[in-house]
C-alpha cells in the first residue's frame, strides 16, 4: 500500500502500523453526520457523540454496565457522579476497575468523585510525571474481542456533559486498537503513585 496510508510508530525496535485511512474514515463519518454517528471500520463499530446535544455520560455509563472483566480509566478530571456510580457498581460486580488521574487536578479537588471509589476499594493512582496527564480514555474489557474504547475530548466531569462542546468516540470490537490503548495505560500505571 502507498506510504501515505500508514502511520509508523516505533516501540522497542518494532514498527507498529495503524492505517491512517481508518482514522480519516471516522473523522469523515463524524463530519458528514453533523451529530451523533455510528459507523463500522474494519468490523469495529464506532459511535461518535458530541456535546451539547448527545448524552455522552449516559453512553459511557451504559458501556461500563456492560463490562464483563475490566475497566481501565485515564482521566484529567473526574467529577461526573453518574460515571463514578457506574464504576462503583462495576467494582461491586467483581469487575477489575483501575483508574489513573492527573495528580495536580486531583489535588485541586477536580476529581473528588474518586475519593468515594478509593474508599470502596477501587485501585486509583495519581499521574504526576507529566505537565498534564491529559488522556481521557476508558478501556472496557480490553482483553476480549468485545473490547470497548472510549476516547475524545470529553473529561469525565459534570461540565463536559452540561456546559462544554466536547466529542467522544466509542470504538467497539477492535482488539488491536484496544491493545495499543492498554499498553499505553500500563506504561502510565507503572510510574503513577498510589494515594491514601
Amino acid at each position: 500500500p502507498p506510504q501515505h496510508r500508514w502511520v509508523f510508530r516505533r516501540r522497542a525496535g518494532k514498527a507498529r502500523l495503524m492505517q491512517l485511512r481508518d482514522v480519516a474514515f471516522i473523522i469523515l463519518a463524524a463530519l458528514s453526520a453533523g451529530a451523533a454517528a455510528d459507523t463500522t471500520v474494519n468490523a469495529a463499530k464506532v459511535q461518535i457523540l458530541f456535546t451539547p446535544g448527545d448524552n455522552i455520560a449516559g453512553a459511557i455509563v451504559a458501556a461500563i454496565r456492560d463490562a464483563k472483566q475490566s475497566v481501565r480509566v485515564q482521566c484529567y478530571g473526574f467529577t461526573n457522579r453518574a460515571i463514578g456510580r457506574a464504576l462503583l457498581d462495576a467494582h461491586r460486580r467483581q469487575i477489575d476497575v483501575k483508574i489513573l488521574v492527573d495528580q495536580e487536578q486531583f489535588e485541586k479537588g477536580a476529581a473528588f468523585v474518586l475519593r468515594d471509589l478509593k474508599q470502596a476499594g477501587v485501585q486509583i493512582k495519581l499521574d504526576g510525571a507529566h505537565r498534564a496527564a491529559h488522556n481521557k480514555i476508558m478501556l472496557i474489557d480490553g482483553e476480549s474481542a468485545e473490547s470497548k474504547i472510549v476516547t475524545g475530548s470529553f473529561n469525565f466531569t459534570q461540565a463536559a456533559q452540561k456546559y462544554n462542546a466536547e466529542n467522544v468516540a466509542l470504538i467497539h470490537g477492535d482488539k488491536t486498537l484496544a491493545q495499543a490503548f492498554d499498553e499505553n495505560w500500563k506504561r502510565h500505571w507503572q510510574h503513577a503513585v498510589s494515594f491514601d
